[in-house]
């Protein structure tokens, strides 16, 4: 990676920046496409058009643009902290899987809709609550593994100090609501908020900024 005369890796940056809007926007679109899809497939047995595009949106192309974020981030990170990169590295794997299966499992719906008898109903409703088990678990670590990002993202000031201080306070809100969906508490989705500008925040400053290799280099010496 060739870094600029400021000491900013502007093309990783921007290729973090653009992969991780992407991975949010993919599955947000997704989603919204599942939930309204998930009502309107009824007894169908087979998925129409716009299921099937939800389905490829939250499940390969959030997955590549997720791997592409993860990539970039431990191969800027891992030679300053490599022990909590790998952390990092890890546990967004795991959550970028959970994620990829839950929405794998929702592929299914429109073949359960064509079973015989009361058990088309019952497994529907399985797999709808089986995705949202491992989306909130997913969730839940990627939120481990952003806080361990942003440990060392403070330590190098690879970016101004207060987004990852920022990202501490979002993350550590959005892993308690994470949590709490599993206890039906409905605050989820209010409490991904503060992580979630944190996220967009970071990717924007990085495609406008980049990483600030000469500030890392002097925190190291």
């Amino acid at each position: 990676m060739t870094a600029n005369r400021n000491g900013n890796d502007i093309v990783a940056a921007r290729f973090y920046g653009i992969s991780f809007i992407l991975a949010f926007l993919s599955y947000g679109f997704g989603n919204a496409m599942i939930e309204s899809g998930i009502a309107n497939l009824g007894s169908a047995t087979e998925a129409n058009f716009d299921y099937r595009l939800a389905i490829i949106s939250m499940t390969i192309i959030h997955t590549f643009a997720n791997i592409g974020v993860v990539t970039v981030m431990y191969a800027v990170l891992s030679r300053y902290s490599r022990f909590l990169v790998i952390g990092y590295l890890a546990l967004s794997v795991i959550a970028t899987a959970s994620l990829l299966v839950g929405g794998g499992l929702l592929a299914l719906i429109p073949q359960a809709n064509g079973l015989d008898g009361d058990s088309a109903a019952d497994i529907v409703a399985l797999l709808h609550k089986s995705n949202f088990v491992l989306y909130q678990a997913g969730m839940t670590v990627w939120g481990v593994g952003g806080i361990l990002m942003c440990v060392v993202l403070w330590r190098t000031k690879l970016v101004p100090r207060w987004l990852p201080t920022w990202g501490f306070a979002g993350y550590a809100i959005f892993i308690f609501g994470t949590i709490s969906e599993f206890f039906d508490s409905g605050i989820g989705v209010s409490m991904s908020l503060p992580g979630g500008l944190f996220e967009i925040g970071l990717s924007c400053y990085l495609i406008l900024k980049g990483f600030n290799y000469q500030n890392a280099e002097r925190e190291a010496a």
